[in-house]
């Protein structure tokens, strides 16, 4: 019956006929919006009830409209329900203060939050710098015994970094009685982005301490830090471990290596750096020009950026001869 359904046209997928298990198989491999409004029609036609099936679709298609629509009339949403919005609000979405305002609401109708509600909880209030949230789903998590679930350990170590309440985090962190990389590398962002960069290197190197292999993560972090500190010899260090480990040079690791040398005063490397990337985008571009204007050398900054335009104009003729125009605005 499946394989039948497949093969046809989604605006001639439903029949009055369909039972609940094929109707929610079409759930499952519909692939718009306006294939998923006739399935859910038809659910309803024929009494079918099963929100959380519907709104995970929802979700997987992103529609925000439909999805906080279709939320608000589910007449006992559960914890399922509510968990899988707040993580769409905080990821998908990043409505951080409807986010809070989803958690909240859950608790008001009597509902627990878990340990799938309180990492994104966490990543809101980061994003939302609200440190008082924080600490009270912090203390949450305590009396629920979450504090040994690693998502939950992580997500509040980047709360309190990037609410500059440092001291928190590395307490978090050394709470954990079982730390993997991801552990590391949330603690050393933090330091990094917050501008610690001294305490970045020495976690760094801490890290290595514990047989850990350093991943794009942690070295993406540890060259903002050696950019910050002038330290030039790790950074070295770093790059030959991007080659010795034969790492994909991509926009983030590169652009990193990129900045690190720019700010060490290393223009001719940053530059090398640049010129062996065989991918370049607007993150990159940025990087190679920044460095040249913080050093000094306007005018190179200055031709590279009209070198922007120059290799966009020739994507766009080259698209023009695929038979592609995009428009203003694509």
């Amino acid at each position: 019956m499946l394989k039948r359904v497949q093969t046809i046209a989604p605006s001639h997928l439903i029949s009055r006929h369909l039972s609940s298990e094929n109707l929610l198989s079409l759930v499952k491999i519909c692939s718009s919006v306006k294939s998923l409004r006739q399935i859910h029609a038809q659910m309803l036609v024929n009494y079918i009830r099963k929100p959380n099936h519907l709104l995970a679709k929802i979700i997987d298609l992103k529609d925000f409209a439909y999805a906080s629509l279709f939320f608000s009339q589910i007449p006992e949403p559960n914890d399922y329900a509510f968990n899988i919005m707040i993580r769409a609000l905080t990821t998908t979405w990043h409505e951080y203060s409807l986010a809070l305002q989803f958690y909240y609401q859950m608790k008001l109708l009597g509902l627990r939050p878990n340990k799938f509600s309180y990492p994104f909880l966490f990543i809101s209030c980061a994003n939302l710098l609200e440190i008082d949230h924080g600490r009270a789903g912090h203390s949450s998590v305590v009396k629920l015994g979450l504090s040994s679930d690693g998502h939950t350990s992580h997500s509040l170590i980047t709360m309190y970094a990037r609410c500059r309440e440092l001291g928190y985090a590395r307490k978090v962190f050394d709470e954990i009685i079982e730390k993997d990389l991801v552990s590391w590398n949330s603690l050393l962002s933090g330091y990094s982005k917050m501008g610690y960069a001294r305490e970045a290197v020495e976690l760094f190197w801490e890290l290595k301490d514990a047989g850990f292999e350093p991943d794009e993560m942690t070295l993406v972090s540890v060259l903002g830090a050696c950019g910050e500190l002038g330290d030039l010899n790790l950074g070295k260090w770093v790059e030959e471990f991007v080659v010795e480990k034969h790492m994909t040079l991509n926009s983030y690791l590169g652009s990193a290596l990129i900045s690190m040398y720019s700010r060490c005063g290393e223009l001719t490397s940053a530059r090398r750096i640049f010129d062996s990337m065989t991918t370049k985008d607007v993150i990159t571009w940025n990087a190679v020009i920044t460095g040249y204007a913080q050093n000094g050398m306007a005018d190179e900054a200055i031709m590279l950026y009209h070198r922007i335009y120059e290799v966009l104009d020739l994507l766009y003729e080259e698209l023009k001869r695929e038979g592609y125009v995009p428009r203003i605005g694509e």
